[in-house]
């Protein structure tokens, strides 16, 4: 028979699980975005060097975060010798993510920047 203290401890551990999920999504997110953003931003600005077109390199960096789940979340800007990019991803959440309060914590973004391409 199951006692009373072992319930207790399996509901703890669950709902303890469950917290740490929950805040540990959005920070695992945004550190996985942050190769991904800088991986996006060599590419677009590699495109941009060979083409010289900005159309063809955000079309580059489009495809390249959509590689990785992401989505480009503003106009790339491009110079001779950088591309910066801002890509977003929606962090996992089973609660939290859900409410109107803590909404935003869970729609991650991040900037990313190619200095020479490489």
């Amino acid at each position: 028979m199951i006692s009373g203290w072992l319930v207790k401890l399996i509901v703890s551990l669950a709902v303890a699980a469950l917290l740490i999920f929950e805040a540990g999504s959005p920070l695992m997110t945004r550190v996985q975005l942050d190769g991904v953003a800088a991986e996006t931003a060599r590419q677009a600005h590699r495109e941009y060097s060979k083409t010289g077109s900005k159309a063809a390199a955000t079309k580059k960096a489009e495809e390249t975060a959509a590689e990785s789940g992401a989505v480009l979340a503003a106009t790339p800007i491009f110079t001779a010798d950088a591309a910066a990019v801002t890509v977003s991803r929606k962090a996992p959440s089973v609660i939290f993510g859900k409410w109107d309060k803590t909404k935003s914590y869970y729609d991650v973004k991040v900037d990313g920047l190619s200095e020479g391409g490489l």
